[in-house]
């Protein structure tokens, strides 16, 4: 309800009640930099005008058809922001020659965060292809 209320009708008082009611979902395991939240630059009235303009309407998995070039799909299985139906969507539009898709078991939203070894040995492998 919290997620549906901001994404649907953002406003600073859905955005506040959303943040403070899923924040701690983003991530399934504490910040191995507990000082990396203090240097994330938020500007709420960006946030605000894109998610509540284009956002609303940008349906971008049509044009995921026309990639060229390999695309590597991470998702974390417990993320609440891109779900693991989402990203498999996503993956799913893309041509079969150029798509890769890395699931990470127990990971939310960014797996470099989540499981930094594992996401990085994925990314390591898929740049080195």
């Amino acid at each position: 309800a919290l997620a549906q209320a901001f994404w649907s009708q953002p406003s600073r008082e859905t955005f506040e009640a959303y943040w403070s009611g899923v924040r701690h979902l983003y991530n399934t395991r504490p910040a191995a930099d507990p000082e990396a939240s203090g240097r994330t630059l938020v500007n709420l009235d960006i946030l605000l005008h894109f998610v509540g303009g284009e956002k609303q309407d940008l349906g971008l998995l049509r044009g995921l058809e026309q990639a060229r070039c390999p695309v590597l799909v991470m998702v974390g299985e417990d993320d609440p922001v891109c779900p693991l139906e989402d990203a498999l969507e996503i993956h799913d539009a893309l041509p079969p020659q150029w798509r890769q898709l890395a699931r990470f078991p127990g990971v939310g939203h960014g797996a470099w965060r989540d499981d930094p070894t594992a996401a990085f040995a994925v990314l390591r492998k898929f740049i080195a292809e």
